[in-house]
């Protein structure tokens, strides 16, 4: 969870444990600002591996790989196991670094939610992609980089503003420990 890691570097007495035999820590459950996974590993000396899944999944859908060489920072990974694509508003594949929401299909995608089909066919596509609700885009590595979710998405002046950008943008200031962007409505614009 990146709060633990957040709050361990906010600590002013490194703890005095022999590190030695751990060989990396995995954090899920949301973003790890890159800025934070940066100040852990070298304070603490271990590397951390981003992974990410989703109860509908049953288990991990992106995986960083173990050698460092290999893992890119403030992404989860690439797919383990299944397919994931990111896509436009009708569904449809996108470029690699174009951002849209994260689409993931395999045999380890739930088929659907018990006696809920109206749910179900809003959460998964009739050829068998389940619609996460994250945004973000891929790299031409394959790479996964979560930027928020369509849900939290503000829009002001027409524009989509994706609040984990301010959030990361945020974190990288020393005083900050934990930071959450969201709208405020404005007269002049809007009301949300």
């Amino acid at each position: 969870m990146p709060t633990l890691f957040a709050y361990l570097l906010n600590d002013d007495v490194t703890p005095d444990i022999n590190t030695d035999r751990l060989r990396f820590a995995r954090s899920a459950s949301a973003p790890l600002p890159p800025e934070t996974h940066r100040k852990f590993e070298t304070r603490f000396g271990i590397p951390i591996i981003e992974t990410m899944g989703l109860t509908e999944t049953g288990a991990q859908i992106l995986s960083n790989p173990l050698p460092p060489g290999e893992r890119k920072i403030g992404s989860p990974g690439k797919a383990i196991g299944n397919e994931v694509i990111i896509a436009d508003d009708q569904q449809n594949q996108v470029a690699a670094m174009v951002t849209g929401e994260i689409l993931i299909r395999g045999a380890n995608v739930m088929q659907g939610y018990l006696h809920q089909p109206e749910e179900t066919a809003k959460t998964i596509t009739t050829d068998g992609w389940l619609r996460t609700g994250d945004l973000g885009h891929m790299d031409d590595d394959g790479y996964v980089f979560v930027t928020g979710r369509i849900k939290e998405l503000i829009i002001k002046g027409g524009e989509n503003i994706a609040p984990r950008e301010i959030d990361e943008t945020l974190l990288e200031h020393d005083c900050v420990l934990e930071a959450a962007a969201f709208a405020v409505p404005w007269k002049i614009t809007d009301s949300g």
